[in-house]
């Protein structure tokens, strides 16, 4: 019977880490994420896609394919916000995604007096995907602006 010779294993494990590593890291530290949402109760699912969807009209998009963690809508609200933002994502021009910033708005607003903080939390991010996939400067700025506004509670 031969004996395994150590030092080539192990010299194997380490060339595979090395080429590998990224992939690794990123694989285990998504499992530790989800079994930490589940260890809390949170919604959630694990994508390999970006959350903002891609356009062919920017690069940018391109440019940035990190693993995401999505959290699942947990009420009827949140299942709106959620709604409207895939809605948008397939939208051309900035101004008709503005105008799915606004409908998010008045979603909150519509629910104010009996809107939990986390819907809000939500909201913001969503808005913030949506904010990435635009274009100019000044249509960011309205979302940005819409941001703050539920950060105050100004709704």
């Amino acid at each position: 019977m031969k004996k395994l010779n150590y030092e080539k294993l192990a010299a194997w494990f380490l060339e595979a880490f090395k080429a590998n590593g990224g992939t690794i890291i990123g694989g285990l530290s998504m499992i530790g994420l989800s079994l930490l949402c589940r260890k809390l109760g949170v919604p959630y699912q694990v994508l390999t896609d970006p959350i903002y969807g891609r356009t062919t009209y920017s690069n940018r998009s391109q440019s940035d394919p990190r693993q995401t963690l999505y959290l699942m809508p947990t009420d009827a609200v949140e299942a709106s916000i959620a709604a409207i933002y895939n809605s948008a994502l397939s939208l051309d021009f900035d101004s008709q995604k503005v105008a799915a910033a606004r409908e998010i708005m008045s979603v909150i607003t519509a629910r104010k007096n009996d809107i939990p903080d986390t819907t809000v939390t939500y909201a913001i991010s969503m808005l913030q995907a949506l904010a990435k996939t635009m274009d100019f400067d000044s249509n960011k700025r309205t979302i940005t602006q819409f941001i703050s506004k539920l950060g105050k509670g100004d709704f």
